[in-house]
């Protein structure tokens, strides 16, 4: 509870911090034209403490033209009150020199600029400062490939270091180091078409040409843990205090090799046994930090789920054939299924990945069963394949699974079985079924049990879902309401494969990191704005104060340099919205400075106060379409 009121504290004070910086801005630019602020205040609310707290008085033994620095209760950013300016409520402008009115257009605009302009450039301290700490990001390397997308199509592996990429047409790479970069240049559309992708693969450089779609991106999934996205590695990372990882004395930097008798090749195999064996003990063998192997028994805890009872499975019928690799070259095609990989039978995908990894790189004799043209089986026969050196089955043989799982079983009571679902129908769709609060559920997720539809929460009213399946040759939909089941669980988390862009205590590259980072907010800001006004960008896409909040409480958890970056790109992007020309907001303001310098004079003040009307409308309304829209993602309805 403690650690809770701590994180939410540190939210308020970095978006005081955002706001108070912001006001900064407005102070020191006014400052500098000559203007009295009669007030700046950090925070809101009563005022706590102040240098003169009759400023805004004008009897001269009030100390007129003294500005009262104070601080105010709420540290939740702050404001600045100019004489005769808008920010000063009540005040009207007298004609006096110092007034805010009385400036030049070019010199108002200079205020009012100022205070997007410290938001944007506050960034730059700030990541340099994060930079000489020494942040660690996920690195660019490949999590895994997406069937039949860009990567697919061309010799992109897992594991594979992204290091550069251009154009076709370019002669000089850009580089890359951090997973964000890629994405950044899908997001920016930096690099879009055919491109070049430069890759270290084993102590080897590569050049590896590909198109990426419309958006800029690869082909290229990557997962996520708490809040990092990256290369997932097999490689034991957090610990939770006091869990069955904990006591079993599973170090964090332990190289996982083997739980029960499944192989670890990704932290899939190693998370998907833990999950299907409940309150049971489980032998892990593991390589420590210090190179020494072991094997410990860990004993999994349960953890409750709701669950529509289906024992599913993915059969080793083929989906996606990836062209050029194993597979393609010894002519097996979508629709074959593999029976057996030297004559070992093979019952589903989870137990083909097993075999045909442990195998690789080498020769196997597969026993495949030919689908044809009429959907139809043919005979079988076996085919000899040469498989490539490679982590994932998708490198290593060039295939994929079929898109949907089929039911196994059922777990003792299972409302599925109820419903009229039968053990071998292919599995389809799962959705909400009356307005669940779930959201559509169109891959059902591994492992096995299908359990994670919803987080079980006691006293809880389970969901119900509409559930399609193929069975006999037909089309069912049955709707089902959730049980209570139990996954395992034993506290360990993997570790991400982790980079620095900067070396601690380097300043000088600090700061030119933090330059290019902020252009790279800035840019993206500008970009995502134009998607927005085009219709390229689904309004659905915004968040507002609650989904921000909310992200940066998760932020705040995750650390102090996760934090502070996640500052840096809302500060960015609030600095760009500010300058917008929609009355309310500062670019507003320029607005109308524009006109009246066209003009040589303003605007009458009923017309402007009619746009401003307006525009607070418009910025209400606004800001209700995306607070709703917050509620929507984070209650799923």
């Amino acid at each position: 509870m403690i650690e809770q009121i701590g994180y939410w504290g540190l939210v308020i004070l970095g978006f005081g911090f955002l706001i108070f910086i912001h006001e900064l801005g407005h102070f020191v630019a006014a400052k500098l034209v000559g203007v009295r602020v009669i007030r700046f205040a950090f925070g809101f609310g009563p005022r706590l403490l102040g240098t003169n707290k009759n400023a805004d008085l004008e009897a001269e033994e009030k100390r007129p033209g003294k500005t009262d620095y104070c601080i105010r209760l709420i540290p939740c950013g702050g404001y600045v009150k100019m004489a005769g300016g808008e920010i000063a409520e009540g005040e009207e402008a007298t004609g006096a020199a110092d007034e805010f009115p009385s400036k030049t257009p070019g010199q108002r605009a200079f205020v009012i600029i100022a205070g997007p302009a410290m938001s944007i450039l506050c960034a730059i301290p700030l990541l340099t400062l994060v930079f000489m700490i020494g942040m660690e990001r996920p690195s660019s390397r490949v999590n895994q490939i997406v069937p039949e997308q860009a990567a697919w199509n061309a010799t992109l592996k897992r594991g594979d270091l992204i290091t550069g990429i251009k154009e076709r047409g370019e002669k000089d790479f850009q580089a890359i180091r951090l997973w964000r970069e890629v994405q950044m240049n899908s997001l920016l559309q930096d690099k879009v078409g055919d491109i070049v992708l430069r890759v270290e693969r084993d102590g080897e450089i590569k050049e590896i040409e590909l198109t990426t779609d419309e958006q800029g991106r690869i082909g290229v999934s990557y997962g996520f843990v708490g809040q990092g996205a990256g290369y997932v590695t097999t490689i034991a990372g957090y610990r939770e205090p006091g869990s069955p990882a904990h006591e079993a004395g599973i170090e964090s930097g332990s190289l996982l090799l083997r739980i029960g008798e499944t192989s670890v090749h990704s932290w899939q195999d190693f998370q998907r046994t833990v999950h299907l064996h409940p309150s049971t003990t489980l032998p892990v063998e593991l390589v420590t930090p210090d190179g020494e192997r072991r094997t410990l028994d860990v004993a999994t805890n349960e953890d409750p789920y709701w669950s529509l009872g289906i024992i599913g499975h993915w059969p080793s019928r083929l989906g996606p054939v990836r062209p050029g690799f194993p597979a393609d070259q010894a002519g097996l095609e979508t629709g074959d299924t593999i029976l057996a990989v030297n004559d070992q039978e093979v019952q589903d995908w989870h137990l083909l990945k097993q075999l045909i990894l442990n195998a690789a790189p080498g020769e196997v004799d597969l026993t495949v069963l030919r689908d044809r043209d009429n959907g139809e089986t043919g005979p079988t026969e076996t085919v000899n394949v040469t498989l490539e050196p490679g982590m994932d089955i998708h490198d290593v043989l060039g295939i994929a699974r079929s898109k949907h799982p089929v039911v196994r079983g059922f777990i003792d009571g299972a409302p599925a079985a109820e419903a009229g679902i039968e053990v071998g129908a292919i599995l389809l769709k799962c959705e909400p079924a009356n307005g669940s609060a779930q959201p559509e559920i169109m891959n059902w997720p591994d492992p096995v049990h299908l359990h994670e539809l919803a987080e079980y929460r006691e006293g809880a009213a389970p969901d119900r879902y509409t559930v399609t399946v193929e069975q006999e040759g037909e089309e069912m939909t049955a709707t089902v309401t959730a049980m209570r089941a139990y996954r395992g669980q034993i506290g360990l988390a993997p570790r991400l494969d982790m980079t620095r862009t900067v070396d601690p205590g380097r300043p000088v590259a600090a700061l030119r990191r933090g330059i290019v980072e902020t252009g790279q907010w800035m840019s993206l800001a500008v970009r995502s704005l134009y998607m927005l006004v085009t219709g390229r960008l689904s309004m659905e896409m915004l968040s507002g104060p609650v989904m921000i909040v909310t992200a940066t409480r998760y932020t705040a958890e995750a650390g102090f340099t996760t934090f502070i970056e996640f500052l840096v790109m809302v500060t960015v992007h609030l600095g760009i919205i500010n300058l917008v020309p929609l009355p309310v907001l500062d670019g507003g303001h320029l607005g109308f400075l524009a006109i009246e310098k066209i003009r040589g004079k303003p605007l009458p003040e009923r017309v402007m106060g009619a746009i401003m009307y307006a525009g607070l409308i418009a910025i209400l309304a606004l800001m209700a379409f995306v607070t709703l829209n917050d509620i929507l993602k984070l209650t799923n309805l």
